[in-house]
C-alpha cells in the first residue's frame, strides 16, 4: 500500500517538478523542510529566516516563491499555524518528493540545488544580530488575547500583575516525546529546581506573579503561593497556552531549553543560564547571561574564563568531554541566581544599576569572549550585545583573568 502510495505520488508530482524546472530562470520556487519536531528550532529557525528575508539576505536576484513543509513530527501546531500566516507552509507529501526529485537531479548533475532555500545563514544561531534590527513578526489577535487572558483568569492567574515566566531545564519533555532517544549525555544541562525557590519567592515580593513554564515536569516546585503556578501540571495545558505565556510575560528566567526560543520571538527580555559559554545567547541587548561554575578536579579550583577557552570547555556538548578534560560541572548557587534574578528586575523596569566599573567588567569579559565560535553551519556569536551576570562579575574578578 505505502509503495502503491508513492508510485501515485511520484506520477503526479513529477509534471509539476519539471514545470518548476521550465520556469525556474525566471520565476525561482524554492522550499524548505522546517524543523518542527522540536519547539526551540521551530521558533529560532523561523524567526531567522523572517529576520534574513526582511533583511534582504539568502534572497534571489529574481522573482521568488519560497515554500515550506513540516517535518514528519510537529511539536507545537499552533505556533506552526501563526508562523504559516508569514510563509507559505504546504503538506509535507506534496513539497517533500519535490525536494528530494530536485536534490537527487543536482547531485547527478553536480549542479547546485537552486530550490532548495538552505539553512539560515548563520544556521539557529542569529550572529548577524538580526533580533535587535528586526520587530518581532508574530502577533496575536485580539480574540486571542481574550481568550488567552480568560483562560488565566479563571485559573486565578492576576493578568493585571507583571508575568515572569520559569523556563527550567529537565528530561521530562525528551522522555515523553522521544522515549527511544539517549539523552543521558546531556545530564550536565540540567538544573536543581530548588536553586530557584529564593529566586521565585523574591518576584513574589516585589509584586511579579511567577510562572514555571513548560508542557512538561519531572516534579513540582514547592512554592506555596496564590501568586506561583506550576503550569506543567495544570489542567488546562494546551499548545495554544504555550505559546501564549511566553507572548504574556513581562520577562523569562530560564536554563537553556527549547521553550527559552519562543520568548526570544516575541523579544521578551531573559536570563539565560547554561553549561557552555557557546550556548549563551550573546546576540540581543535585552538578554542577561550566565554559565554554570566549572572545576578542576586535580586542584579543586574554578576555570576562570581564559582557562574555559583554552581547554576548550566552552564548546563542550557531551558529559564525557567534561570527564576526560578533568572538569567537574557545579550548578550555579541559589544565590548566583537570585543575584541575576534581581538584576533582570532592575534591568525589564529600566533602572540603571551601572557604574562605570561595571562597565569597564562587561568590556573584559566580552573581549575574551571566544565570540569567533563556529558551529555546524557557522559562526555562533556575532556582536556581543547581551550582558553578563554583574554581580557574578563584581564579586569574582579574578573569574576574568
Amino acid at each position: 500500500m505505502i509503495l502503491l502510495f508513492k508510485i501515485l505520488n511520484f506520477i503526479l508530482i513529477f509534471p509539476i517538478f519539471i514545470l518548476i524546472k521550465i520556469i525556474s530562470p525566471f520565476f525561482l520556487i524554492r522550499w524548505h523542510e522546517i524543523p518542527t519536531e522540536r519547539i526551540g528550532h521551530l521558533a529560532l529557525e523561523s524567526e531567522l529566516y523572517l529576520c534574513e528575508k526582511n533583511s534582504r539576505i539568502n534572497t534571489p536576484d529574481k522573482r521568488f516563491l519560497d515554500i515550506f513543509f513540516p517535518g514528519k513530527k510537529i511539536s507545537n501546531n499552533f505556533l506552526l499555524k501563526m508562523y504559516s500566516k508569514k510563509f507559505f507552509v504546504f503538506p509535507r507529501f506534496i513539497i517533500a518528493p519535490l525536494c528530494r526529485m530536485s536534490r537527487e537531479l543536482s547531485k547527478i548533475l553536480k549542479i547546485e540545488d537552486v530550490h532548495e532555500i538552505g539553512n539560515n545563514t548563520t544556521g539557529s544561531y542569529d550572529s548577524l544580530n538580526l533580533f535587535d534590527q528586526n520587530k518581532a513578526f508574530l502577533h496575536f489577535t485580539k480574540q486571542e488575547i481574550d481568550y488567552g487572558d480568560n483562560i488565566l483568569n479563571k485559573f486565578k492567574v492576576d493578568t493585571k500583575k507583571k508575568i515572569v515566566l520559569l523556563i527550567l531545564r529537565d528530561h521530562s519533555y525528551m522522555k515523553k516525546e522521544f522515549p527511544n532517544a539517549d539523552i543521558s549525555y546531556y545530564d550536565f544541562r540540567n538544573f536543581d529546581i530548588n536553586l530557584f525557590i529564593p529566586s521565585v519567592n523574591r518576584l513574589i515580593d516585589l509584586g511579579y506573579f511567577v510562572i514555571r513554564a513548560g508542557k512538561y515536569a519531572e516534579k513540582e516546585m514547592p512554592i506555596n503561593s496564590e501568586n506561583f503556578l506550576d503550569y506543567p501540571f495544570c489542567d488546562f495545558k494546551s499548545e495554544f497556552m504555550d505559546i501564549y505565556l511566553p507572548y504574556k510575560s513581562f520577562f523569562c528566567i530560564s536554563s537553556g531549553t527549547g521553550l527559552q526560543e519562543v520568548a526570544k520571538i516575541f523579544r521578551k527580555k531573559l536570563v539565560q543560564l547554561e553549561v557552555t559559554l557557546a550556548g549563551l545567547a550573546t546576540h540581543s541587548k535585552d538578554y542577561l547571561i550566565m554559565n554554570k561554575n566549572l572545576i578542576n578536579k586535580k586542584n579543586g579550583k574554578r576555570l576562570s574564563l581564559k582557562e574555559t577557552v583554552r581547554t576548550g570547555a566552552h564548546l563542550f556538548m557531551e558529559s564525557s568531554q567534561f570527564d576526560e578534560a578533568n572538569i567537574i560541572i557545579k550548578d550555579n548557587t541559589a544565590e548566583e541566581i537570585l543575584d541575576i534574578t534581581n538584576e533582570i528586575h532592575l534591568f525589564a523596569n529600566g533602572q540603571n544599576y551601572y557604574s562605570k566599573k561595571d562597565e569597564d567588567l562587561q568590556k573584559k569579559f566580552k573581549s575574551i569572549f571566544p565570540k569567533e565560535t563556529k558551529w555546524h553551519h557557522g559562526k555562533m556569536h556575532g556582536n556581543l550585545k547581551a550582558n553578563y551576570s554583574i554581580d557574578f562579575l563584581r564579586k569574582n574578578e579574578d573569574w576574568l583573568n
